[in-house]
């Protein structure tokens, strides 16, 4: 359990098979909670430089990571790859409540996805990023 300096309280855990209880995420699931929640803030922020607003962002993401950069054994020997996500896949679904081009939807992916701090971290850590992203309009 973690207590940062906006008094939010935070909690992990790792399955039981691991030896641990299974009562709350594993960090690396928070990991890409976190990289879903610095996306959707990042876009927000983005869009609104654009002069386009945001109803809606649903996300619809898989990670996958090689359990053996985590798990491999001898403890002593270094593992056979890098304990890190390998790839996100996926979908992020766009609402707005006005028309969107198609170049306005690949300017506001390509922004968020540089000026998104998480995922520019797991960018930089060999993360593979296959996010599609979708627009629907409430009009």
């Amino acid at each position: 359990m973690t207590t940062m300096k906006s008094q939010h309280t935070i909690q992990t855990d790792i399955p039981k098979a691991m030896g641990g209880e299974n009562q709350a995420p594993q960090p690396v699931e928070l990991l890409l909670a976190s990289f879903i929640g610095c996306t959707q803030a990042t876009a927000i922020f983005v869009a609104r430089q654009m002069g386009l607003s945001i109803l809606r962002m649903d996300f619809d993401l898989k990670a996958r990571r090689d359990e053996r950069g985590a798990i491999a054994l001898p403890i002593r020997d270094a593992p056979p790859v890098q304990s890190r996500l390998q790839e996100i896949t996926g979908r992020v679904i766009l609402t707005t409540d006005e028309p969107l081009s198609l170049e306005d939807l690949n300017i506001l992916q390509e922004q968020t996805e540089l000026r998104c701090p998480v995922a520019n971290m797991m960018i930089a850590s060999g993360c593979r990023m296959n996010v599609e992203w979708i627009h629907c309009s409430a009009v």
